[in-house]
């Protein structure tokens, strides 16, 4: 368990993490003009001073910084021919890599604080009923949010907005379950919000590590979310805007591998799945979207559902 969260009288339904878990089986004083201070005075803010400098600002654009568990796991010393990237796409140590992309409700910019700790419990308790995997290690760009003080008139620290956290699981060799090679999945966690949706920069940036590290472009993307429904307009987004850059010229430079995308999700009631995902719906403002190109479900009955029941 990962509590990033402060802790918070739940104002909502509580979250149906159970079927979560069956779907992976898955935040200086200045001295007055014309006065001369005296020695003492001068000494004692130089020091309140150099205390309450705030720490040096993180490396937040550092390209592959929410994989640094990844590269800790497997580093030992400095030396090799391949950088930590390719490491990881050639199965260092014998280990296969895979990646999973879950929208959690963000617990700085939204007021579900407690409910990220809830969905964060039921990914970690899903993943480990898979191949034997354990919970190795974590990044979360929330706590390092938390703990950065800006400076006077500066904005507070964004890099949950900017960069996905990440959770690292390890399994090894099981004859008994015939699994024959050891393996890593590393888990993105993208924050969203009831109204803003998810952070599309973040989301983008999971996508662009996993094609970084060499996940097969025949292989879909799978992503468990959205946590609100109010976040399927951002998820469009990302999608589209993915495959259309992968079409664009941009892409003859650096490449982008058409993915497909496996969504699915154990909260949000009332995503329009036809309107929002289909090609029909997408393809005059998305000329790039595929035909097919995501597969979307929910393990949550739709609200028009219940409502034609109820009424």
């Amino acid at each position: 368990m990962l509590p990033v969260a402060e802790p918070e009288k739940p104002k909502a339904a509580p979250l149906p993490w159970l079927l979560l878990t069956g779907i992976l089986g898955v935040f200086a004083v200045g001295v007055p003009s014309g006065v001369t201070p005296t020695p003492g005075p001068v000494a004692k803010k130089e020091e309140k001073k150099d205390a309450d400098t705030p720490p040096a600002p993180v490396p937040a654009e550092e390209r592959y910084l929410p994989l640094v568990p990844v590269f800790e796991f497997h580093k030992s010393h400095e030396n090799g021919t391949l950088n930590s990237v390719d490491e990881i796409r050639h199965n260092v140590h014998g280990y296969k890599t895979e990646f999973l992309i879950a929208t959690v409700p963000d617990p700085i910019d939204s007021p579900y604080g407690y409910a990220f700790d809830q969905v964060v419990d039921a990914i970690q308790r899903a993943v480990e009923k898979k191949d034997g995997y354990i919970l190795d290690r974590c990044w979360l760009p929330w706590d390092v949010d938390r703990k950065t003080k800006p400076r006077p008139g500066e904005p507070p620290s964004s890099l949950h907005v900017r960069k996905p956290g990440v959770l690292l699981f390890r399994h090894g060799k099981d004859k008994a379950k015939k699994i024959d090679q050891p393996g890593l999945c590393v888990v993105f966690l993208v924050g969203e919000t009831p109204m803003g949706g998810i952070h599309k920069q973040a989301f983008q940036q999971a996508l662009w590590m996993i094609k970084e590290v060499g996940h097969p472009e025949h292989v879909p993307v799978r992503i468990v979310g959205p946590y609100f429904s109010g976040s399927q307009t951002s998820l469009q987004f990302v999608v589209g805007d993915w495959w259309t850059l992968a079409d664009s010229i941009y892409s003859t430079r650096d490449p982008l591998p058409v993915y497909r995308f496996s969504i699915i999700t154990g909260n949000a009631t009332a995503v329009r799945k036809s309107e929002f995902f289909s090609y029909e719906s997408n393809k005059q403002a998305f000329p790039s979207w595929r035909d097919g190109g995501i597969e979307f479900s929910a393990t949550v009955i739709p609200t028009r559902t219940t409502l034609g029941a109820l009424l």
